[in-house]
């Protein structure tokens, strides 16, 4: 009974709807369908692709982010056995405060991972270099010519000093973090993170 009704709704239907209507219809539905479909699959392809463009740059961050802290890693090692083998075989005197501030200062422009490189000896003698926030270089010494005052300078582009920045009395390297560290192992080494003495930035 429900199917004779149904076929005869749909009948009396056609018999009242226009010839172009009826012809038309299914070639209208087929257009629909299909833009339909194609929309769907686009934005289902547009998504994957976004997806993978993300993942892509996602991995290259991350590649990026790792060789850059490599790099800050491996830099104060390598410029430790530069040091070392400086003064093994006889390119940079430590007893003459010049050549070894200017060799200091070299280094800091030769590598921009390092904010600093100290060099400092059991008789409290020091010599070091740093890289200011606005990446400026200084140098400082404290040496029993300073009668133990700490003594920074700006440097100019050939590493020879100019105005003076600061003096601090009564500095003693020995004190710090980073000498005892090297001092307890006997070779190249991390020292624990600690304030540095003038900016109380962290330092390692």
């Amino acid at each position: 009974m429900l199917w004779k009704a149904l076929t005869s709704d749909i009948t009396k239907a056609s018999q009242t709807m226009p010839l172009r209507l009826i012809v038309v219809m299914p070639f209208v539905l087929q257009i629909f369908t299909a833009v339909g479909l194609t929309g769907w699959l686009s934005l289902r392809n547009g998504q994957k692709a976004v997806n993978d463009v993300a993942t892509q740059l996602r991995c290259e961050i991350t590649a990026r982010i790792e060789e850059h802290l490599k790099m800050q890693v491996k830099a104060p090692h390598l410029v430790n056995q530069i040091n070392a083998n400086a003064i093994k075989f006889g390119q940079v005197n430590p007893d003459e405060p010049q050549t070894l501030e200017h060799h200091i200062w070299g280094q800091l422009r030769s590598f921009p991972y390092l904010t600093s490189s100290y060099f400092g000896t059991v008789d409290g003698y020091m010599i070091s270099g740093r890289r200011m926030p606005d990446l400026s270089l200084t140098v400082a010494t404290e040496h029993p010519s300073t009668g133990g005052k700490f003594l920074r300078y700006y440097t100019n582009n050939q590493g020879e000093r100019g105005e003076l920045l600061e003096v601090l009395p009564d500095y003693n390297p020995r004190v710090r973090p980073w000498y005892k560290a090297a001092i307890v192992a006997g070779e190249p080494t991390w020292s624990p993170i600690y304030p540095e003495f003038v900016t109380k930035r962290l330092g390692i």
